[in-house]
């Protein structure tokens, strides 16, 4: 199984539960999480794999007597898998970064990134959050497309073919 980086909502989809125990069970040990500064504020993204490990553990505890109460949210769980395979940019677990890491490494502004994803030029994604689409904000980039995309900006400021603004990184 790939292991992708999931937001707390779609953790939430694939364990069976409210999207709020994620970052409960990444506290306790129980999954394997990262938190990712966007700004002043940071998130988590969540391992596929380890949310189906667990999922998995669920499952055989149900099994077994004096297991624990089922989960409130499982009809959840197969529309997160279809949305899951239609994922167009698989990221791995670690290679995700925010938004704010993606500017920094690329050394443009942080609303660059989303802009470029949506080009081509880097890989990056909209984490779904469950509630409208309009409220779909938070961005997970791949750090190896940005490392690459600075690579290829840098080579074109040293041959003076890189045309638009100078980026903060590059410059030097």
């Amino acid at each position: 199984m790939e292991d992708l980086a999931l937001g707390s909502y779609e953790a939430a989809c694939v364990l069976g539960v409210h999207w709020t125990p994620p970052a409960t069970m990444a506290r306790r040990g129980r999954l394997l999480a990262r938190s990712v500064a966007a700004g002043t504020n940071s998130c988590a993204v969540y391992s596929l794999r380890d949310c189906e490990r667990d999922y998995q553990e669920y499952l055989e505890m149900q099994a077994q007597p004096g297991r624990p109460r089922p989960r409130a949210h499982l009809a959840n769980r197969p529309a997160q898998l279809r949305r899951n395979a239609k994922i167009k940019h698989r990221i791995p677990f670690t290679d995700a970064i925010s938004t704010y890491e993606a500017a920094e490494i690329m050394g443009c502004h942080w609303t660059w990134p989303p802009r470029m994803a949506r080009e081509g030029a880097i890989v990056g994604r909209i984490v779904h959050n469950g509630r409208p689409s309009a409220s779909d904000r938070l961005w997970i980039f791949s750090r190896a497309s940005c490392e690459a995309n600075a690579a290829i900006a840098k080579k074109q400021v040293a041959a003076g073919r890189k045309i638009g603004r100078p980026r903060r990184s590059l410059a030097r």
